[in-house]
């Protein structure tokens, strides 16, 4: 075998520890040499456990290390371990199962992810593929055909046959070999080993949706789209799975043929995290219509007449429905950006009781959009952008990019706007009439940009349904690369109004280097400098201190809405200069500089 040491780049001495890698940990002795990789737990989670009488499983198990153990266990969510039967009782932890099923064959525990899941079937697969070639091996040393036995040989090896399952075939080889003992050929033989390749073919399927299958309806619904999934994989025809993906369609929904099921179910996987209503059109009689169906009804004469509108519990998406997945990330990326923002602005009373869902139209393409966008906006060059809030319309667009480094930027940029919008709309420090009070002229504008910008760059987990600060964000890693001379003045920043923003020069005139990328640099403008220095404002005073400025910075943003124009000494205690000079010293010290 391959012997590999592992040596501390330091000393040079031989590393004798655990040693974390990317996605797992390595296990080395003293001496420095690998011993095992092993997957590192994940974090802040435990696998999906379904529904199972209490007491214990007669069943088997696959651990994190890959092993299998087969016999009675028993699941304990409440200490979150598996107790495994025997003299003397083995307890795991949960986050070391990757799946867990009775003797029928019924999932009753699996991983916290598709990764995980994947994983511990597939054990169970290479299980019995392993005991299915060591039969064709056993079967192999009734026979003279050579060549067919040496394939079986090496597959049973390969897929780790028992060797005394092999062993009467390899005897019957080295027989073959000999002098006088030529082979002979064995069609049925052939035809038998051929046939079983295929139903294991088959099988990598089939093994999953038959776990899908048995699921019963209690189980996470999480747990039967990763079945779901996983078995389109493999299978992409398979009719039973695509039948069970119409199946979370809700009603309403009349999905292009051919059914992209793959699609769909992404589809399925955001409307189980955020479940979903298809409003009706409105009739051109029905009386007293408020704003989100009225704006639904003008959009199907004014922009397509196939338009579909899709209400969460806070958004009303309206779409014509070409890229299920996509639409479903979008669905899911704004349902996690409005309840992060309510729980952020919590403290706020000033309740918007009867407020309608946040609209946003989800154009087909980049052109489409950008014809909306003109023709809406017939005074603003929205051409460079990817999505922007209209205020005075009260909805957001956005378009589709075909490519998924395309959507990700999309995102990002739909998590700033959607933040606008939010704050517009939703926000409980102050009412809709009070932002009568705001102006052109009111200085610090930065907070607009600079919370939304805030938004934008964190890291935004669909799955977990969580955000966390990035702190290798673009906008800090621009000021930092920045020359201090290119800056914007830090008092001239925070001064800035509405109409002294729209004056900034917007033509790219500065080279700064793009510090995630040997020798790239990129060209900048007053504006993109706004933005950036605005955002490492805000970024400094949401997470700096452990948050110390965090509310203060959080009724800002109320106060400036209300049109209420706080100097930054009276709101956060320091000068613009001051401000500006800490939240580069935060940004640098959160990039390692």
């Amino acid at each position: 075998g391959l012997s590999v040491q592992l040596f501390d780049t330091v000393s040079g001495a031989p590393v004798g520890r655990m040693v974390p890698a990317r996605n797992m940990v390595l296990v080395t002795e003293a001496a420095g040499r690998l011993v095992a990789l092993r997957d590192a737990r994940p974090a802040k989670e435990t696998p999906r456990t379904v529904d199972v009488v209490p007491g214990e499983v007669a069943g088997r198990v696959v651990l994190r290390d890959g092993s299998i153990v087969a016999g009675a266990f028993t699941i304990d969510t409440a200490s979150g371990k598996l107790v495994l039967g025997g003299k003397p009782a083995r307890v795991v932890p949960l986050a070391d199962v990757l799946v867990a099923e009775d003797a029928a064959g019924g999932i009753v525990c699996a991983g916290v992810d598709r990764d995980d899941l994947t994983r511990g079937l597939d054990a169970f697969l290479d299980l019995e593929f392993a005991q299915a070639w060591g039969g064709l091996a056993k079967s192999a040393s009734q026979s003279r055909d050579e060549a067919v036995i040496r394939h079986v040989v090496a597959e049973a090896s390969i897929h780790g046959a028992a060797a005394a399952d092999v062993a009467a075939a390899e005897s019957r080889l080295k027989d073959l070999s000999q002098p006088g003992k030529a082979g002979k050929s064995d069609a049925a033989f052939a035809e038998k080993v051929a046939a079983a390749e295929r139903a294991m073919s088959e099988r990598s399927a089939s093994f999953v949706w038959d776990r899908a299958k048995s699921l019963p309806a209690a189980a996470p619904a999480s747990l039967m789209i990763d079945l779901l999934r996983v078995t389109l994989e493999r299978s992409p025809l398979h009719a039973e799975a695509i039948a069970k993906v119409r199946s979370f369609l809700p009603a309403g929904i009349q999905p292009k043929e051919p059914f992209a099921a793959a699609d769909w179910l992404d589809f399925a996987e955001a409307v189980v995290q955020s479940p979903v209503r298809i409003r009706a059109q409105p009739r051109p009689d029905e009386p007293h219509l408020t704003h989100s169906p009225r704006t639904f009804g003008s959009l199907l004469h004014t922009w397509r007449p196939d338009l579909v509108a899709i209400e969460s519990d806070r958004l009303l998406v309206i779409t014509p429905v070409a890229r299920p997945g996509a639409l479903a990330r979008c669905l899911s990326m704004g349902e996690l950006v409005c309840s992060s923002l309510e729980t952020i602005f919590a403290k706020g009373t000033r309740r918007r009781k009867d407020a309608e869902p946040l609209i946003l139209l989800l154009y087909e393409s980049q052109d489409e959009y950008q014809k909306a966008a003109s023709r809406r906006e017939p005074d603003h060059d929205l051409s460079w952008t990817a999505g922007y809030y209209s205020p005075y319309e009260e909805l957001s667009r956005l378009y589709l990019p075909e490519d998924d480094d395309g959507f990700r930027r999309v995102m990002n940029v739909f998590a700033h706007e959607l933040t606008h919008q939010w704050i517009r709309q939703r926000c409980p420090l102050f009412g809709l009439s009070d932002t009568r009070g705001a102006s052109p002229d009111q200085p610090g504008y930065w907070i607009v940009e600079g919370f939304a910008n805030l938004v934008e760059e964190m890291s935004w987990d669909l799955r977990r349904r969580e955000w966390t600060r990035n702190p290798r964000s673009e906008s800090p890693a621009t000021v930092i690369a920045s020359a201090p001379e290119r800056l914007i003045p830090w008092p001239r920043l925070i001064g800035l109004s509405p109409a002294g923003f729209q004056a900034l020069d917007h033509e790219a005139m500065y080279q700064v280097a793009v510090p995630s990328r040997l020798g790239w640099r990129q060209q900048l403008s007053e504006t993109h400098f706004f933005y950036a220095e605005s955002t490492v404002v805000a970024q400094y005073l949401f997470f700096a201190d452990d948050g110390r400025y965090r509310e203060k910075l959080l009724d800002f943003v109320g106060a400036y809405y209300r049109g209420d124009s706080t100097p930054p000494e009276a709101a956060f205690g320091m000068s613009a200069a001051e401000l500006g000079t800490r939240a580069i010293e935060f940004a640098k010290s959160s990039q390692g500089n």
